[in-house]
């Protein structure tokens, strides 16, 4: 998921979709279309 502002560079780095955040992802995917989830953002809380 990925803001307005970031959707072009990551399509650049080679991702075949992306979502905007104000998108639900099930709603743009559908059911039972993601096999992974990735968080790489960290910290406490």
């Amino acid at each position: 998921m990925s803001s307005p502002a970031k959707a072009q560079a990551v399509r650049d780095a080679g991702a075949a979709q992306v979502i905007d955040r104000a998108e639900h992802p099930v709603e743009v995917l559908g059911e039972r279309s993601v096999d992974v989830v990735l968080d790489i953002v960290g910290g406490n809380g």
